[in-house]
C-alpha cells in the first residue's frame, strides 16, 4: 500500500496535479492543510483515486477537520494533522502524544514547511515539506509511506 502524503501547496494547483499523476499507483493521498484552494478540483479531476484533506491555520472558514485518525488494513493507524494546534514548530511531544492517545503508530504533520522522517516512542513520525513554498533551503517536496506486511517505509521526493 503507498500512502502520499503533500502539505501546504497555498493555493497553487500545479503541484497538486503533478503528485497525484507522478503516483498513479498510490492508493491513498493526503493533504495536511493550507491548501487554501484546489482539494475539490483533485476530486473531480480523479475520482478514481482516495483523498483526505485537512484544514490548516490558513485554510480561513474551513469545514475540513483538523486531524483525522485513518485506519490502515494491516492495523497500522495513521494520525494526521496540520500540526499548529500540536506545537510542532517546538517539539513533536503534543503530536506524538495525541498519535499515541488515538492508539496510531503514524504520525503526519505539515505547517513548518520543514521534511521531517523519524522514529519516536513508538510512532513513525512524517512531515512532506512543503509542494510550494518550503523554508528548510531544498526544493519543494512531497512524501510517501509504503506499507508492505507489518514494515513501513517513509521517503520524500523533491519536486
Amino acid at each position: 500500500m503507498r500512502i502520499v502524503v503533500m502539505s501546504d501547496s497555498h493555493r497553487l494547483f500545479g503541484p497538486l496535479q503533478k503528485i497525484v499523476e507522478a503516483q498513479p499507483e498510490a492508493d491513498i493521498f493526503i493533504h495536511l492543510g493550507d491548501s487554501e484552494t484546489g482539494c475539490s478540483r483533485l476530486e473531480e479531476m480523479y475520482p478514481d483515486k482516495k483523498f483526505y484533506f485537512l484544514r490548516g491555520n490558513c485554510d480561513f472558514n474551513s469545514e475540513l477537520p483538523g486531524f483525522l485518525v485513518i485506519p490502515l488494513e494491516n492495523k497500522h493507524r495513521i494520525f494526521a494533522t496540520h500540526g499548529h494546534r500540536y506545537g510542532v514548530n517546538w517539539t513533536k511531544t503534543e503530536l506524538i502524544d495525541a498519535a499515541i492517545s488515538n492508539r496510531c503508530d503514524i504520525a503526519l504533520y505539515g505547517h513548518t514547511h520543514e521534511r521531517c522522517n523519524s522514529y519516536e516512542n513508538g510512532i513513525h513520525i512524517l512531515n512532506p515539506g512543503s509542494c510550494s513554498c518550503p523554508r528548510d533551503g531544498l526544493a519543494p517536496s512531497y512524501a510517501y509511506i509504503d506499507v508492505v506486511g507489518d514494515g513501513i517505509f517513509k521517503s520524500h521526493i523533491s519536486l
